[in-house]
């Protein structure tokens, strides 16, 4: 692995509950929340979708 190109990766972790999702692009710090429904992970989407991000991490 390339610890050059490994620094121009966005991810996305996603701490999964019952009724919201916590969401953290790194390394951009953006922090948000949405429920833990259709219409959050609809916004959570929208939010994700503005930047190319290389890959997404979900907590079970």
């Amino acid at each position: 692995m390339n610890s050059i190109n490994n620094q121009n990766e966005i991810n996305v972790g996603v701490d999964t509950g019952k009724t919201q999702l916590d969401i953290y692009i790194r390394p951009l710090a953006i922090y948000f929340n949405v429920t833990n429904d259709e219409s959050g992970i609809k916004e959570a989407i929208k939010i994700i979708k503005i930047d190319k991000v290389t890959g997404v991490i979900i907590e079970a």
